[in-house]
């Protein structure tokens, strides 16, 4: 018998308590009266609760199947601050940031309910995995964390004929994957576990617990082995279920991109998923990452112009943008794409990463480290970077220290063989760069897709093992 998985029923911040369920904001125990669309406008805050929303995601998520004027963002929010604030001009609750959006600031407790029923078998762990963990993870690249961004990017399913009650952990699980956070990650899941156990029919439900475990793998949180059974299990139902919803194909193409590497089968599903809706910005997305793996610049280029012009102010996109002129090697317009995106959000993490990448390709060493600390990300992640912008200012130590704990990662277990590439790479040490390689095909490793595109790994290329290496990988040489 499954372990007894706790919902949450009710949201508590202050003097109020938000409703799963009945989707319900009380006072004191007493009701207040608020339309469908300002609660929406709630739960998004609150499922995003210390993060800014931008007031683009907040209309998509609101209003996923019709265009609105900021207006009625702007009368929700003031409908939604006088129930809370009281006539207050700026409360204790909600902030607004200037030019980007708003950002639920209260202190917020979940009241769980534990079901008497036998719930969904739940494969994900309860309990949320500590940062440190995935700070072990060293193996992990930020290619393969931006490919989260990717999965994780705007993640929102076809609007559905009737609203039913689960609709809110739906909902509170696709804006937790935004956040490409191990720990809220582990949440989304679980939010899309329970919608599951509610209402096992939802198309939705499956497709976001398909885009959450693949997710929860590439953040170096569970092994690819572990979840693509689920995963692609997910993907299916969601696709049986639903056969029109774009998020299904989406979900599909994901699997087979990431977990698969069958590329033909990803193209065809990402098509399926912008047939059926052409405003469809992930879907873009997903299709630009399968056009990056292969090598086509342009394509991607392409593909990620138009979701921009989708959604212009969305970090994620702004950020791929960056990527696909870094992996071109047109370090000067990454540096101009990142700093854009910066302006906007300026404490996006990604885009600060990427444009460290990108001053250092240019020689702007001091540069390059400053903004490599600003991105925020995990020691684990970020060690290899700073060593390969030592070996640039002539210093080889770092990059030899990195190798060498990486090779005791390995012998320990830890991570996968693969984790040494870079330093090996940059070190030219060409053996153990194709022991790392070779690792990395054999397990199928997320880390691998980049290795076609990635600037830094250039000096793999000359060598004879290359070229036999992509062909058994699947992956066509880039199209420079």
């Amino acid at each position: 018998m499954s372990e007894v998985l706790p919902s949450v029923q009710a949201y508590r911040f202050g003097p109020f308590r938000l409703d799963v369920s009945s989707r319900i904001l009380e006072r004191n125990g007493e009701r207040i009266q608020l339309t469908p669309k300002v609660i929406d406008t709630l739960f998004v805050l609150i499922g995003n609760r210390r993060q800014v929303v931008t007031k683009e995601a907040l209309m998509k998520a609101v209003w996923p199947d019709v265009t609105v004027v900021e207006s009625g963002l702007t009368r929700n929010m003031s409908s939604l601050r006088k129930a809370l604030e009281d006539g207050s001009e700026e409360g204790s609750f909600i902030e607004t940031v200037p030019r980007r959006g708003y950002r639920f600031v209260a202190e917020v407790t979940e009241e769980l309910l534990v079901s008497q029923e036998e719930p969904v078998p739940m494969e994900v762990p309860v309990a949320a995995p500590r940062i440190s963990r995935f700070a072990l993870r060293a193996g992990l690249t930020l290619a393969a964390l931006a490919s989260v961004a990717g999965l994780a990017m705007v993640f929102r399913p076809q609007p559905a004929t009737t609203r039913v009650a689960v609709e809110p952990s739906v909902r509170i699980g696709e804006h937790l994957l935004y956040k490409l956070a191990p720990d809220e990650t582990v949440r989304a899941a679980e939010h899309f576990e329970r919608a599951i156990a509610n209402n096992p029919g939802s198309a939705s439900a499956h497709a976001g617990l398909s885009i959450s475990l693949l997710s929860l793998s590439m953040l170096g949180v569970r092994s690819m082995q572990d979840v693509l059974p689920q995963a692609l299990t997910a993907a299916k139902k969601s696709l049986q279920l639903d056969a029109r919803s774009s998020a299904a194909h989406y979900a599909m193409g994901s699997v087979h991109l990431v977990s698969e590497w069958d590329f033909s089968r990803a193209d065809a599903e990402f098509r399926k998923a912008l047939a059926l809706q052409p405003e469809s910005v992930q879907s873009r997305l997903g299709y630009a990452r399968l056009k990056l793996t292969t090598g086509d610049f342009l394509g991607a280029q392409q593909l990620v112009e138009e979701a921009l012009r989708l959604d212009p102010a969305s970090p994620p996109l702004g950020t791929e943008y960056c990527r696909v002129f870094y992996y071109q090697r047109d370090f000067q317009r990454a540096e101009s794409e990142c700093r854009k995106v910066l302006d906007r959000e300026p404490g996006y993490g990604l885009a600060y990463y990427y444009l460290a990448l990108s001053l250092g390709s240019l020689g702007r060493l001091p540069e390059a480290r400053q903004n490599l600390k600003r991105s925020s990300l995990m020691p684990g992640v970020l060690e290899a970077d700073y060593a390969w912008l030592s070996l640039r200012e002539g210093d080889r130590r770092p990059a030899l220290a990195v190798l060498e704990q990486r090779r005791e990662l390995v012998r320990q277990g830890k991570v996968g063989a693969i984790a040494k590439l870079l330093p090996a790479a940059i070190l030219n040490r060409m053996d153990e760069a194709y022991e790392a390689l070779e690792a990395g095909v054999a397990t199928k490793a997320p880390e691998f897709l980049t290795v076609a595109i990635e600037p830094r790994l250039d000096p793999i290329r000359s060598d004879a093992r290359y070229a036999p290496l992509l062909r058994r990988a699947g992956i066509p040489s880039a199209k420079r």
